[in-house]
């Protein structure tokens, strides 16, 4: 007993249109549609909370030479200020308990 011969499947082929099409990238900067001629990584803080410690979530972008720079700039301050963000509410703790003293200290009335 022997199986017969199956046909080759034949394979989907995509139309083909006459005119050749390609993906050319552009900046994801809303309303630039320069070409995209680097990809930026851009760190940002995935949680604001008053720890000393924090983790980044890290997200490529792709972008034209003239905001490639202004995205690093703007990744970079938002970095800091985020390294910054938990001695800033130690010092307006400190003040806001220190008035809060000064308040209880003074006599009423």
């Amino acid at each position: 007993m022997s199986l017969p011969a199956l046909p080759p499947l034949a394979r989907v082929r995509e139309p083909r249109s006459r005119a050749r099409r390609r993906f050319v990238p552009r900046c994801q900067v809303p309303d630039c549609r320069a070409r995209a001629c680097t990809a930026v990584s851009i760190e940002l803080p995935a949680a604001w909370e008053a720890s000393p410690t924090y983790t980044v979530l890290t997200v490529q972008v792709g972008a034209c030479r003239e905001h490639a720079r202004e995205l690093r700039r703007r990744s970079a301050v938002l970095i800091d200020a985020r390294g910054d963000l938990h001695s800033l509410l130690a010092i307006v703790e400190a003040a806001a308990d220190a008035e809060l003293a000064r308040q209880r200290r003074a006599p009423t009335g």
